[in-house]
């Protein structure tokens, strides 16, 4: 438990109560207002869990307040100027993704200790292909997809008129020779129309693979069996 007090006023008749530090400590973080998010009570409970204990814990003491100086942060400048030069963003852009990183209001506030690891991150930063101004503080995301230009349904009949396009083709091959035996003078465009779409209907089951991944699993697994058959047929 802890101790409340009173005390007479200087200079006056009346009382007022006294609270010692540490059961001061412990109305703050049993408060109501410690468990409201963004409250000043809450912000406290935070940093004493977070920070001020863990810190005390790993190096048996806490040291608040001690900000660096412009000579120990030559390394973080310099890091932050090959970030610019090289990403192309501006100096005010690479110092707010530093401060969002180690939740403070300017590099001063970044504790020695600490510093290393903000080179570090700046560097990580500078070498990371796909930064467009986002905070390093995960793994990159996977590169966005495309969206498919067209229902799901569409791409399943562009799959199905592609597969009828093939065994047409394909019957008119079979048919040419008897055909241009009988003086049919198509005969050889049909044979032509087959010899030289092969190639394509092979580009166009490729395709058709692409964009069913982009469509919504129902038609995707319908197009998916269509696709040998195509295959299939422009082989043949």
């Amino acid at each position: 438990m802890f101790n409340i007090g009173r005390s007479e006023i200087h200079g006056g008749g009346g009382n007022v109560n006294i609270i010692n530090e540490s059961g001061l400590y412990i109305l703050i973080l049993r408060s109501r207002k410690a468990m409201e998010q963004g409250s000043t009570a809450w912000k406290f409970r935070k940093w004493v869990t977070s920070e001020v204990l863990p810190t005390i814990r790993k190096t048996g003491g806490c040291q608040v307040g001690q900000k660096t100086t412009a000579d120990d942060r030559t390394g973080l400048r310099q890091a932050v100027a090959a970030l610019v030069g090289r990403k192309g963003i501006d100096y005010s852009s690479a110092y707010s993704m530093i401060h969002q990183r180690f939740n403070v209001e300017s590099v001063e506030g970044i504790p020695a200790g600490k510093l290393p690891e903000a080179v570090a991150y700046v560097h990580a930063l500078t070498l990371h292909t796909g930064l467009t101004g986002e905070v390093l503080d995960r793994e990159p995301l996977p590169a966005p997809q495309p969206a498919l230009p067209i229902s799901g349904n569409a791409l399943y009949d562009l799959a199905v008129a592609v597969s009828y396009g093939a065994r047409a083709i394909q019957m008119g091959r079979d048919v040419s020779l008897p055909l241009k035996q009988l003086g049919c003078r198509q005969a050889v465009t049909m044979w032509t129309v087959w010899a030289e779409t092969r190639s394509r209907l092979k580009a166009a089951a490729n395709a058709l693979e692409a964009l069913s991944a982009h469509a919504d699993a129902e038609h995707a697994e319908k197009i998916r069996p269509i696709l040998p058959e195509i295959r299939n047929l422009s082989a043949v």
